[in-house]
């Protein structure tokens, strides 16, 4: 996967990736200071990090709008379906779950 592969999921998650001077990758939401950002040394582990940050925004404002623990839960249950989904949809190549995400993200052999 390349720097811009990986850029464009972080921003369709409404998320940012950068690489910074040091080398490593930097995540963080659109709006997040120093707090939220995490840093890597590794791609894909940013990318995976952007998938988690993603959801558990998506959660943790469904749940903040519902007083319920239950409904919280199903919110919850209802977004790693959907994110499951996503992420197994077309043939993912060389075992990556994000292969799938569209075809300018598979490599042409």
């Amino acid at each position: 996967m390349t720097l811009q592969q990986a850029k464009s999921i972080a921003r369709h998650l409404r998320l940012t990736l950068r690489m910074v001077r040091s080398g490593d990758y930097r995540v963080n939401f659109r709006d997040g200071n120093e707090t939220t950002a995490y840093y890597t040394d590794n791609l894909e582990d940013a990318v995976k990090t952007a998938i988690e940050m993603a959801r558990r925004r998506v959660v943790t404002k469904v749940c903040a709008e519902n007083s319920d623990h239950r409904d919280c839960a199903a919110a919850e249950a209802r977004h790693r379906a959907a994110i499951h989904n996503y992420r197994n949809r077309g043939s993912p190549a060389n075992g990556a779950p994000w292969a799938g995400w569209g075809s300018g993200y598979r490599s042409s052999d």
